[in-house]
């Protein structure tokens, strides 16, 4: 990543630009950060030797990383540190060739980090029209959750947890009677809060730094662990 110092970096502006440049000023890395392209065009001059690299904030599997020609070896995917300074924002994660097998040699992974994605509705009023529209998108939506994470479906479905928790934000109401009829009111499991797998990877670890791939594996420990607390 630091070798992007002082480099042309092509981003999209909506998306890739804001995490580039969170990622990149926090990194102490100084790029020129090229957002003058659409989602894809970014990737396109990259392929065609206009500048050195392309950020993708994508989800995991994406068609247009899959559909890239390495071309021996000429594009690969660059390795993001999970670095204590990105620890409040992103999540540790990894590519394998099971992903990307077109980039990623067999047996090998790609450390890198990743971001949630929240769906978010306009609170209209209770019993308008658009109100009753959300809330029937809601119930016909949570009715088929289990039937969207089966395959052929996207795998990125089965990352979609409908009872999670997001702090400073209100559940939609009608969302949220779906689940209390499902579930006997069953409280959502408590969001997790960065500060606290910090606290947990510094006591595994005794202040160690740890690969992307480490801290990914010990995620998963802290979330039974933060269970095994209630």
């Amino acid at each position: 990543m630091r070798d992007l110092n002082g480099k042309h970096v092509f981003a999209e502006r909506n998306i890739g630009l804001p995490a580039a440049r969170i990622i990149f000023r926090r990194l102490g890395i100084s790029a020129d950060i090229d957002s003058n392209t659409d989602a894809d065009g970014g990737l396109q001059k990259l392929l065609g030797g206009e500048g050195d690299a392309w950020v993708a904030s994508v989800g995991k599997g994406a068609p247009v990383i899959k559909n890239i020609k390495t071309e021996g070896g000429k594009f690969h995917l660059l390795s993001i540190p999970y670095d204590k300074v990105l620890q409040d924002v992103y999540l540790p994660e990894s590519f394998s060739s099971d992903d990307y097998p077109n980039i990623v040699p067999p047996g090998t992974r790609v450390d890198t980090v990743a971001a949630p994605t929240v769906l978010m509705v306009y609170n209209w009023p209770a019993q308008s029209e658009r109100y009753k529209r959300v809330a029937r998108f809601a119930d016909a939506l949570f009715d088929k959750i289990d039937k969207l994470q089966e395959p052929p479906r996207h795998p990125k479905w089965r990352d979609t947890v409908i009872s999670a928790s997001v702090p400073g934000l209100q559940r939609f109401q009608p969302a949220q009677d779906w689940l209390n009829a499902r579930t006997g009111a069953v409280p959502a499991p408590a969001p997790v809060r960065t500060e606290e797998f910090r606290r947990f990877l510094a006591q595994q670890n005794g202040g160690a730094k740890v690969s992307n791939a480490q801290a990914a594996k010990l995620y998963g420990d802290f979330l039974r662990w933060r269970d095994g607390q209630k």
